[in-house]
């Protein structure tokens, strides 16, 4: 039954109940959009936000091994023409934005971290 409950709205009805900012507890709740629909079907004022997290969540799952086919989504391009993307490629965005700017703040970040990103950082 777990499986079944959608947790973005669950997630954006806790934020909610914390008082946290609507914007917030809105893009919490269209996080899997995504997965299942084009950007239209997200509201305006949440669109862009929804595809930043769209493509933060393929970048992640990309470098926790996931090959870059199998972490898009069938509206994954759009996501990423809404956001002006120079080049659709997950591998070029890391390489190119991600990794070297992670890289630029390593001193931040905690041990295990570092750790990560510097195992990255030679894409």
């Amino acid at each position: 039954m777990y499986d079944k409950l959608d947790a973005g709205k669950i997630g954006s009805l806790l934020l909610d109940a914390w008082n946290t900012p609507e914007i917030i507890c809105r893009i919490v709740e269209y996080q899997s959009y995504p997965q299942f629909a084009p950007p239209e079907e997200v509201p305006g004022n949440y669109r862009e936000a929804v595809a930043i997290l769209h493509v933060a969540h393929i970048c992640c799952d990309y470098l926790g091994g996931i090959a870059e086919e199998e972490a898009l989504c069938a509206f994954s391009d759009e996501y990423m023409d809404l956001l002006n993307l120079e080049s659709k490629s997950i591998f070029d965005l890391m390489s190119t934005h991600i990794v070297p700017s992670l890289c630029k703040k390593i001193d931040v970040f905690p041990d295990y971290a570092r750790e990560f990103i510097l195992k990255n950082a030679d894409m």
